[in-house]
C-alpha cells in the first residue's frame, strides 16, 4: 500500500513537469495572414518566406489558399514543414480554382537554382507550379516527335 501511495504521489508531482518538456504541437500559418495577395501580379515571395520562417522552429504547415501566387525567386521549405495548397487532383492553371505558384525566376535559362528546395521531412502538397514565361506551341500535324498516348479500346 505504501508503494502504491508513493507511486501515485510521484505521478501527481511529475505530471505537470512532463507537460513542460513535451514537444510543442506543430503550428499552422496561412500565407494570406502574412501578406500574400495571391492575385498573380504582386510578388508574394516575401510572404511565403515569412510564413515558412514562422513555423520552421517547431515544424508545421504553411497553408496556401486559392490564388495565383507570383514567386520571383525560389522557395526553400524548411525541415518538418508542409507547404499545403488546396488541390486534390491535378488540373489546368487556367481554372483558377486552386493554389498555383507562378515561377518566373530564371525564365529561358536551363541553369540555376531549383524553384523549390525541400528540407528533411518537409512536404509539398496540393500545389500547382506554373511557369508563365514558357511559351507552348502547338505541335504541327507533321511533327511525329510529339504524339498522343494510344487510346485504350
Amino acid at each position: 500500500m505504501k508503494t502504491l501511495v508513493t507511486v501515485l504521489v510521484l505521478l501527481f508531482l511529475c505530471a505537470p513537469a512532463a507537460r513542460c518538456f513535451a514537444a510543442a504541437p506543430p503550428s499552422e500559418v496561412s500565407v494570406r495572414d502574412v501578406g500574400a495577395a495571391g492575385d498573380g501580379v504582386e510578388d508574394d515571395t516575401g510572404a511565403f518566406a515569412d510564413a515558412m520562417a514562422a513555423v520552421a522552429k517547431s515544424g508545421g504547415t504553411v497553408k496556401v489558399p486559392v490564388g495565383n501566387y507570383l514567386i520571383s525567386t525560389h522557395l526553400s521549405v524548411p525541415n518538418n514543414v508542409t507547404l499545403e495548397g488546396v488541390w486534390r487532383i491535378p488540373t489546368a492553371w487556367t481554372a483558377n480554382l486552386g493554389s498555383t505558384l507562378l515561377a518566373v525566376e530564371g525564365a529561358g535559362s536551363e541553369d540555376g537554382t531549383a524553384f523549390i528546395t525541400l528540407g528533411t521531412n518537409s512536404t509539398l502538397k496540393g500545389i500547382t507550379v506554373f511557369y508563365p514565361c514558357l511559351l507552348y506551341t502547338s505541335p504541327s500535324p507533321r511533327d511525329r516527335t510529339r504524339s498522343r498516348m494510344p487510346s485504350s479500346a
